[in-house]
């Protein structure tokens, strides 16, 4: 056997993590204050057994990701950095859309791509 499973596929995942609900009052009087959102960032490496990870915080409630582009960057570059070449595929897993929100994915994918060809060209 001289090909490995996901040989040059880097796996990226965002799970994001809000406060709790608002109350009545809150909803009544339009609060939309609170704790920030918490986003977990987890990558392969090399192997697709070797993982990468960081948090970080957003605006409260805050349902797309916030500066997802430089997240994405760091991924790669880390992937670069342990496999000593940027992957081949990458596979991105998105927690807490649903089908209704093609166009918000859409918007973060070409984020994405965007921070890709500039991290390629520089």
């Amino acid at each position: 056997m001289t090909r490995k499973l996901f040989q040059d596929t880097q796996f990226i995942g965002f799970e994001m993590s809000h406060t709790g609900a608002r109350t009545k009052y809150e909803q009544q009087k339009s609060i939309v204050e609170g704790d920030p959102t918490c986003v977990g960032v987890c990558y392969t490496l090399k192997q697709s057994t070797e993982l990468g990870g960081f948090s970080y915080y957003q605006d409260t409630r805050l349902h797309r990701l916030k500066d997802v582009g430089d997240k994405f960057v760091k991924c790669i570059s880390e992937y670069k950095n342990a496999a000593g070449k940027l992957p081949k595929t990458i596979v991105i897993y998105r927690v807490g859309y649903g089908e209704g929100y093609y166009e918000k994915v859409r918007q973060e994918v070409d984020d994405m791509k965007v921070a890709a060809q500039k991290y390629e060209e520089g």
